[in-house]
């Protein structure tokens, strides 16, 4: 019977404290009985004694603020330690994991979404219920939104039908391969530069223009005023000095303008009308990102030109799921806005 009072003594105590087990522990030390200790814990707690005893008790404004504290304080522990453990884990695991995954929680990205939830779990601790819920729903969105493995997926629906294409495995040679503007850039020191991932356009067209593959290469693209600097050239004479610096025969490039793909397409359709050629249709090849050719073809049937789609280079790699692919990163919010651009083209008909 000692030992159940002595149990019950530091049961009652650590419930009901809000020093928790401290308090708890200087009870078994006090070593008082049972039936004197419970009653005055209960007197002095009344919220704790509504949840043993099913009594509704009314609390002060203070002791439910002090209430909240203490279930942020207890709930944010429980947290800290789940998250502690599955870091241990991984540790023990996978230590070069581990220290991927601690640099991405402390990328802007990241962190912020972790910011998002540790302010909505507090502003529902404090029982602003309906700002709780606001925030947890953005911190939700943005979560998906800038998910790797979901933006991944989004992408695939653009890139993956085109899987089976390459470009430099042609059958026959093309006519006229045509090279989107868009890979280059003039860089701050004025040296012309490729853009990472479009860049490979440019570079696919001198590969195909070195095996045969291209006997003509055409550069699109203008300068769009209050985007590009007036000395930086438009696109089209940038990815013709490009292609020129790559081997390729200035007298084997042209150039036609235009401020957008479709603004493009309609230039090439004008270039190779039955009436402007006056011959049997060129084998046209359209080089562009992998996620952009879908859009390329919706356009060129749309003005009437008959072309290959080249992907030139794809923004999704091959998923290894890992946990910081469901995780909100960089390259996540990237991948889904190259997807959302194209969707959002597509409804407006662009």
């Amino acid at each position: 019977m000692k030992l159940v009072s002595v149990l019950c003594t530091f049961i009652a105590q650590t419930a009901t404290s809000p020093s928790g087990w401290w308090v708890g522990v200087s009870g078994l030390r006090l070593g008082q009985p049972w039936n004197i200790t419970l009653p005055c814990v209960f007197r002095d707690r009344q919220r704790s004694f509504a949840r043993i005893t099913g009594v509704k008790t009314t609390m002060t404004e203070a002791e439910q603020k002090q209430s909240r504290w203490l279930s942020i304080r207890t709930w944010s522990t429980l947290a800290l330690a789940a998250v502690g453990g599955a870091l241990a884990a991984l540790f023990h695991h996978d230590r070069l994991m581990l220290e991927k995954l601690i640099v991405e929680l402390v990328m802007p990205a990241c962190f912020v979404w972790l910011c998002l939830l540790a302010v909505a779990s507090i502003a529902w601790f404090r029982g602003q219920t309906r700002i709780a819920w606001i925030l947890f729903a953005l911190w939700i969105l943005y979560g998906v939104t800038g998910n790797t493995f979901l933006a991944d997926q989004l992408l695939a629906t653009l890139e993956e039908r085109y899987n089976d294409v390459y470009p430099l495995q042609s059958e026959s040679p093309y006519d006229y391969v045509i090279v989107l503007g868009g890979g280059t850039y003039m860089a701050p020191n004025h040296s012309l530069q490729l853009r990472a991932g479009a860049g490979n356009r440019v570079v696919l067209a001198a590969r195909m223009y070195h095996r045969g593959l291209a006997k003509h290469i055409i550069c699109t693209g203008i300068r769009l005023e209050g985007f590009v600097r007036a000395e930086d050239g438009s696109p089209a004479q940038q990815a013709t000095q490009m292609l020129e610096e790559l081997g390729v025969n200035s007298s084997d490039i042209s150039q036609i303008g235009g401020r957008n793909t479709y603004e493009e397409l309609q230039g090439i359709a004008e270039r190779f009308s039955p009436t402007a050629n006056g011959g049997p249709a060129p084998h046209i090849g359209v080089i562009s990102s992998a996620y952009h050719l879908p859009r390329v073809m919706r356009l060129a049937d749309a003005v009437g030109v008959k072309v290959d789609p080249l992907p030139a280079e794809f923004q999704r790699e091959p998923t290894v799921v890992n946990p910081i692919t469901f995780l909100p990163t960089y390259s996540g919010f990237r991948s889904a806005a190259i997807s959302l651009r194209e969707y959002l083209a597509y409804l407006v008909k662009r």
